[in-house]
């Protein structure tokens, strides 16, 4: 007894039967990874490579930093040689070579 709405039934009661339910498109709550689209499959080794860039781009700063760190304190020892040298004779002339 189904009418043309897709209800089942006679009287006062009417059901709806199944293929009458909104036929809108559902998001799928499982897929298998042959159902992934070409486009979801290239996200992750996008994602991937993106950290990867990423993480050479921090250590390469951080390597800099450190280098420019070092320098720095090297130039502090040379001036600080420099200003004191004064107060010491020079090794050669100690060891007798001059």
């Amino acid at each position: 007894m189904a009418t043309s709405s897709g209800e089942i039934g006679s009287g006062s009661r009417s059901f709806r039967s199944f293929d009458s339910v909104d036929s809108t498109p559902k998001k799928a709550l499982f897929k298998s990874p042959t159902a992934l689209d070409e486009e979801q499959m290239i996200d992750p080794l996008l994602d991937k490579l993106q950290v990867e860039h990423d993480t050479e781009a921090c250590l390469k700063n951080t390597q800099k930093e450190l280098h420019e760190q070092r320098l720095e304190e090297l130039r502090k020892k040379l001036k600080w040689l420099e200003d004191t040298n004064w107060k010491y004779a020079p090794a050669e002339k100690l060891i007798g070579l001059e």
